[in-house]
């Protein structure tokens, strides 16, 4: 458009018969300006992250935290998906909190200011996601309310889900319900399982979980933060019908195995892991039959 424009105002003033040396001047700073233009780049438009994305980039330290704390990788993974939209939050995706979690008054970090309850609400401001997660653990670990769920094995995840909805973690009453559907669906109880692999700690969650102690579980505003902990629930959700809107997508994504196929190139035929395409229809191992129907992750 600019071109069309730069060729028509030349045009005009060779009809005013104007020096040749005027004319190719105006030319070339038109040129220039075009070039300009086309060396602009906008910035890249924001990628939905999918469900099978996000468990599969942070499985690792829900592992972790559980080997740590005590706490079902497949409820920290669970809570994550939930409270977060699987990453894709406003909140998640610009203060890296991934649960959902405000302010209160023991809270000395960084803050964002979003619409909730009140048209201002405070929520807690992470430099790095694996912070949100690491102060997930201490939220849980440093609270009376929940103190009761540590007495419990890590793979009675639908207890632990019940158990987070009676101390009110969050207020609604279908909040155990929903947690123990995305466990389910996508096989995060198999992650509480002792034989499943361990990962390896990742120099950057060593470094976090470092520093997150020495502010958060060594100073006096960390010992007194216990009373604070239980005044009111810490998160609320509004993804509950967008969770099972994406469970019930996922539901039809029916695929049957075709002769000579095998998990590898069903999930490189529809860009996704064997790994994922095991958890979410519960397989044990590598074994399909011609005709099995199988739930292909979105």
């Amino acid at each position: 458009m600019i071109f069309i424009c730069l060729m028509y105002f030349q045009y005009y003033y060779m009809n005013k018969r104007l020096q040749f040396l005027e004319r190719y001047l105006f030319f070339f700073l038109g040129l220039s300006i075009v070039i300009c233009f086309a060396g602009f780049k906008y910035p890249a438009p924001f990628s939905q992250t999918s469900i099978s994305d996000y468990i599969d980039k942070y499985k690792g330290i829900a592992i972790l935290e559980m080997h740590r704390t005590g706490i079902p990788a497949s409820i920290t993974l669970g809570q994550g998906i939930l409270e977060s939209s699987y990453g894709n939050s406003y909140l998640s995706r610009n203060a890296n909190n991934h649960f959902g979690f405000k302010c209160r008054n023991d809270w000395f970090g960084e803050v964002f200011i979003q619409h909730d309850d009140k048209a201002d609400d405070c929520f807690r401001k992470y430099n790095h996601v694996y912070e949100s997660f690491i102060d997930h653990s201490y939220l849980l670990t440093t609270s009376k309310r929940y103190a009761g769920l540590f007495t419990l094995p890590p793979n009675q995840y639908r207890k632990w889900a019940q158990g987070l909805q009676d101390a009110y973690y969050a207020s609604s009453n279908r909040y155990a319900q929903f947690l123990i559907n995305i466990i389910e669906f996508y096989g995060l109880h198999y992650y509480d399982t002792a034989s499943y692999q361990r990962y390896v700690i990742h120099p950057v969650y060593a470094d976090l979980l470092t520093n997150y102690e020495t502010i958060y579980t060594l100073t006096p505003v960390a010992q007194k933060s216990e009373s604070t902990a239980a005044n009111a629930p810490i998160s609320d959700t509004n993804n509950f019908n967008l969770i099972s809107l994406q469970i019930a997508k996922t539901e039809k994504n029916l695929y049957a195995v075709q002769s000579g196929e095998t998990l590898y190139k069903i999930s490189r035929k529809f860009n996704t892991s064997v790994e994922m395409i095991k958890l979410l229809n519960k397989l044990r191992d590598t074994n399909i039959k011609i005709g099995q129907q199988l739930k292909i992750p979105d």
